[in-house]
Parts: C-alpha cells; structure tokens; sequence
C-alpha cells in the first residue's frame, strides 16, 4: 500500500508530529498479507492487513490535508505530485521487471491477463480488472502476479476526489467535517453490508463498499493537529489499544477464504486500527511492541514489501506447480523484504528527497512512466500472449475443442440426436456443458453398438425438474426454461427411451466458494447457499420419483473430478517455457488428488444419494478417471481435460463404455 513519509516534517506540515508507532502498524498490516499470499498455514485471514493499510492511510493523508488547508497552504498539484513521487516509482519498476519473468513462465492466456493487468495499473483501475476477472478468494487466484495492486486503485480513486471534498468542507461546513465523514463511511459500510452477501467480489474490490474503511481513517484526524500523546488515563489506553491489536490479529488467524469478507467481518480490523491510533501511545504495551526496532524497519519499507511480495510469491509458485514446502514459504517473504528495502533504499528514498523545482517535469515524467507500463501491456495481449514461445502440440491440448454439433446442442437448448440414426431411441442425456463434454464421445460409442439416443442440455441449467438457476442472465433463463420443459414430453413422446443419464456441476449448488451458482424452486427464490442447497435436495428426489414413476432407468452422474487449475497454465509450466521442468512430473503433481476430490463432492454426492430412495442408479467417473492417489489430468500424449472441469473428447471417450453399458433399452411399465 502507498505510504507517506515516516517524516510528516518532509511534506512541509510541521504541525503533525512523526508517529513510530504507525510504521510499527504498517509492518503488522504488511506481514499478514505476505504470510497469507505464501501459503504458510495458521495466518488464514492475513488479507485483513489490507484493511489496517486503508485506516492508516485515510488518517494520515487527512491529517495532511486538513493541517494544509486550515493553513491556507494546499494546494492539489502539490499534494498529486506528493502522490506521484510516493507511489509510482516502486510501482513501475515492480511492473517493469516482472514482465520479463511473467514472458518467460506463464501460458499465452495468463500472459494476456497479466498485460491487461499491467493496463488496469497504468490507469488506477485494476481493482475494477481484478472483480469482473477474478474472484479474490478463488482457488489459483494467488498465481496472478499483480493481483494485490487492486487496494493502491482503491486508494488512488479515493483520493481523485477526496482533496476536493476536504477543501469544500473545510471552508463551508468546518465544524461538521467530522459528522459528514461518518455520514459518508456510514453510507459506504450500508452498502457494504447489504451487497458482500450477493455481490461478494464487486464488495471486495470496488470503491463504494471500501471506501468507508478509508473514511473512518479520516474521522481520526479530525483535528490531526490536537493529537496529543500524553492525553487519557494511562490504564484505559492500555487496554483499549490491546483490544484494538486483538482485534487485528484475531482475524488473522480465525478468518479464511470462505469468511464472506468484508462487510461486517472488516469491522474488527477497522476498528482494531483506530483503536490503536488513537490510543497507542508512549508508555502503553502496544505502542513498545510497535516501535520495536525490526517492526519500525519493515513499516518504513512496507509499500514496496507490498508491492513485491505477490509477484515473487506468485511466479515461483506458478513455476513450481506443486505446493510449496515451508521453507520455501519463508524463504520468499525473506526475499521480498529484501527487494523491499533495496527499492526503498535506491528508489523510493532517492526520488523522494531529489528536489526537482518544476512540478510539469514530473507530471510528464509520470505520465512516461504510466503510459510504458500500459504499452507493455497492450504489446502483450496484442501478441496474444505470445504462444510461440511454446511447442504448438503441447499447448493445443489445452484447446481441444468437441464437435460443432454439439456446441450447436448446447447453445440452442434444443433436442439433438446420438448414435444410431435407425430405431427409436433407447436412452437420453440431459444436463449442463458437462454432458456436452461426453457428446461426441457418447454418439461414438452408441453408434457402435447400434443404440441411440436424445441429447438435450444447456450451460449452467441445473438438470433437475422445476430447479431454476437463480440470477441469471434473460436470455439463460429461457434456455433453462426450454430445456426442463422439454423433459417430460420428450420422454412421453418417445417411451422407448428406457434410460436416463443426468450429468451436471453438481457441485455449483452447494460450493463455499467461487463455484457456487445459486439453484432454487421458485426464478425469484433467495440466491443464498441454504435456499440452494434445499432446492438441489428437493430436486434430486422430485426428478428420480417422477421419472422412476415413468418407468425410466434415472442415472445420477457424479461430477467429474475437478482439477486444480485451468489445463492451459499446467501445460505451459510442464513444457518448454520451464527448462528445468519435469514434464511428467510436474503434470502428475498439478492433477487433483483422489481425497481432494471426495472432500470438494462429499456434500453433492451426499445430496444426489438420496435419489436412491425414489430408485435412482449412479455412475462415478472418478471409477475411471482416478488411481488410488490422483485423478491424472492427461497420461503420455492425451489430455483428459479441455479445463479444469470439463473432460476432453479422450477423457470423455474414457467414461463413455461405462455409461453405455447402464443402458437399459427397454423402459420398464410405468408405476
């Protein structure tokens, strides 16, 4: 996160004291963050530490700017190219020698996520990038390097418009500024709290839903001026400043990946940090912790320590593919402080203290600097990701493509024919783009043994009666309507279909993570995980009943075993981009492993089995996808996967003959 001078006195503002205590808090706010993006298990919540950066620095860019125009001395090119020489320097250089790493390891797709990334920096935008890309909490969203720079958006979009803010408040309304910023942190934390359930990412990484966290930061400088060390009853300070380090470091350790954050759960680290500012001080046990030698050395380079660790830590990871050990953990956050202090050392300090008499020259140098970055950039994903540097053969794995009829079936939401053109149909697949996976695997099969069948499946529909995906698109919602009005017709209209396969990303509906799609009885039900995990329960045992009544053989097919990753990025790290690869190696210890599998599906095939009670038959893919340890995601020359979940025509043709062999041809009399 950008930080101001450990010495207020550098910005001309004599009147604001230097604090250690706050560089102190900086390094709890930057150590947290390292830990959690390396993995290192107990610091599950470190993320918080981004909130702690926020409070800081809307206390201490308030405290500037109220002293300044209380004084009649702000002026807004002054605090920008404060701004500019704080922050761009570390910024672009962090972006400029990533690149070369970031070309030599990731795979032509992450490469152009990674020059849209550096685009969205360039413009102070990559907090908006990062929410219609990525979810924050997903699983490999660790492997993109310049994720972290979302906060310094937050921070700089903040800042566009607050100076103004202050400076109108300051001269019309001076006695409420304090009001006014409560009222608007209030707005901002109603926001927040209404949206972080629905809209999780968009809460995450936008302005609106953060913006009070800077806020309160601002309420604490009102008046910074009067700040006063010695003020208080020394014992209340004490523990107020001890319940306030509490209350950062207990979601450090208790808060995960599925803690819907923020909303209300960045109360305690906002609070934390205030309760620290204003109460740590001199004599109190927080403030000697914070001013301990090692943690004012690492708050004083904590901005560049931000800046670097998420690209060293990333990139070593995506070349590895497999876990980290500890020692590798420790060692990367060792080697971030160290690149942290070098940049503080020989770049930030430098730049800041050279006196350069013209602000133009540094707003044109600014401007340089911005526009290489966003050049950079644009070359990347122009290049598209440049996959040359890449065996052809290897990387078109991961672009395996299944037939255009079935892409045809699939965006049509249309009955379409497999296997045999002569005879009625004897069985039907209904489902999402997992059953579009096994088409041409099925139609291959089936015509082989003279059978055949309906296909009939639309993306992200749930293959279940009255079960609709909730909060979707119009044009999704009638493609969903189309498929399940279909169902029950197609099976009266043809009763020689005497077998039913229902193939589907079970686990959408009931996933704690970024997976989750929200199902439910009703188009207007909640889009929560408790209404979608009823209607998937009542759904399953509604679907097998009526079919069964039907005299249909109802086959549950489990979900394929989801790998770890995207098939494109695993194949680009095994292959020639890596040298020192071991390309078998490296492929076997990216596949999923069989107890990760059982533990991502364990409630969605414990919902799916209670179809057996309405005479619902299963077929696990995992019988022929997994050994006893992994699910391989290729073997020799054959990928299984087109992605991490979707099965290739060869992984498809590998569950095909089981499928076929459950074919009943025959539909038993209805009951």
């Amino acid at each position: 996160m950008a930080r101001d001078d450990q010495n207020i006195n550098a910005l001309h503002t004599k009147s604001i004291i230097y604090r250690p205590e706050i560089d102190g808090l900086r390094a709890l706010a930057v150590l947290p963050v390292m830990i959690y993006h390396a993995g290192i298990s107990g610091i599950t919540g470190g993320y918080v530490g981004v909130d702690v950066f926020f409070v800081i620095s809307g206390y201490l860019i308030t405290s500037i700017l109220i002293a300044e125009v209380d004084k009649g001395k702000f002026n807004i090119a002054t605090f920008y190219e404060r701004r500019a020489k704080r922050i761009l320097p570390a910024l672009c250089l962090v972006s400029f020698l990533t690149t070369p790493v970031a070309i030599l390891i990731l795979s032509p797709s992450d490469l152009i996520d990674f020059g849209n990334s550096l685009i969205s920096i360039a413009t102070f935008s990559s907090n908006i990038f990062f929410w219609l890309e990525a979810n924050y909490f997903e699983e490999n969203v660790d492997l993109k390097p310049m994720l972290h720079t979302w906060s310094l958006s937050v921070e700089e979009q903040f800042y566009i418009v607050f100076p103004f803010f202050i400076l109108l408040l300051r001269r019309l309304l001076k006695s409420h500024t304090c009001k006014l910023f409560m009222i608007a942190a209030a707005l901002s934390f109603a926001l927040s709290l209404v949206t972080y359930r629905a809209h999780a990412s968009a809460t995450f990484y936008l302005l609106p839903t953060r913006g009070w966290e800077l806020l309160m930061g601002a309420v604490l400088a009102v008046p910074a001026s009067n700040y006063n060390a010695a003020a208080g009853k020394a014992a209340v300070k004490n523990w107020l400043a001890i319940a306030g380090l509490s209350a950062i470091l207990i979601p450090a350790f208790v808060y995960d990946k599925n803690t819907p954050f923020p909303g209300p759960y960045a109360i305690a680290p906002v609070v934390g940090t205030m309760l620290i500012i204003k109460y740590a001080t001199p004599g109190t046990i927080v403030y000697r912790l914070l001013t301990v030698r090692p943690m004012i050395a690492i708050g004083l380079i904590s901005y560049s320590a931000y800046l670097w660790h998420q690209p060293i830590i990333s990139l070593f990871r995506y070349a590895k593919v497999e876990a980290l050990f500890l020692w590798e953990q420790i060692a990367l956050i060792f080697i971030s402080l160290g690149m942290a202090f070098a940049t503080w050392r020989f770049v930030e300090q430098p730049l800041r203290a050279a006196r350069v008499t013209s602000k133009r020259s540094i707003f044109a140098w600014s401007a340089v600097a911005l526009a290489a970055v966003a050049a950079t950039g644009a070359i990347l994903v122009q290049l598209k990701g440049m996959p040359a540097r890449f065996g052809s053969n290897e990387l078109g794995w991961a672009t395996l493509e299944h037939s255009d009829e079935a892409r045809t079936c699939l965006d049509k939401a249309e009955q379409c024919n497999l296997g045999s053109s002569k005879g009625p149909p004897n069985f039907a697949v209904i489902g999402d783009s997992h059953a579009w996976a096994l088409f041409d695997a099925l139609d291959d099969v089936a015509s082989r043994y003279g059978l055949q069948g309906r296909f009939l499946a639309s993306s992200a529909c749930p293959p279940l009666l009255n079960v609709h995906l909730i909060k979707a698109s119009p044009a999704k919602s009638r493609a969903c309507k189309r498929v399940h009005d279909q169902i029950v017709p197609m099976l009266e209209q043809s009763p020689s279909i005497g077998t039913v396969f229902l193939v589907g990303r079970w686990q959408s509906a009931v996933a704690q993570n970024y997976d989750f799609r929200a199902w439910g009885l009703r188009t207007d039900a909640p889009a929560d995980l408790p209404s979608s995990r009823a209607a998937f329960r009542a759904g399953v045992r509604h679907t097998a009943q009526e079919l069964n009544a039907m005299g249909v053989r109802v086959v549950f097919v489990k979900q394929v075993p989801q790998q770890r990753e995207l098939l494109e990025p695993l194949l680009a790290r095994s292959w020639a981009a890596l040298p020192w690869a071991d390309r078998e190696h490296s492929l076997s210890n990216g596949s999923v492993l069989v107890r990760e599998h059982i533990e991502r599906q364990r409630e969605a095939n414990a919902i799916l089995l209670e179809g057996a009670d309405f005479g619902a038959d299963y077929y696990d893919p995992a019988s022929v996808m997994c050994n006893n340890f992994r699910c391989p995601v290729a073997a020799g020359s054959s990928s299984f996967y087109s992605d991490d979940d979707h099965l290739s025509p060869a992984g498809a043709a590998k569950l095909a003959y089981g499928l076929v062999a459950l074919i009943r041809p025959h539909r038993r009399p209805p009951q």
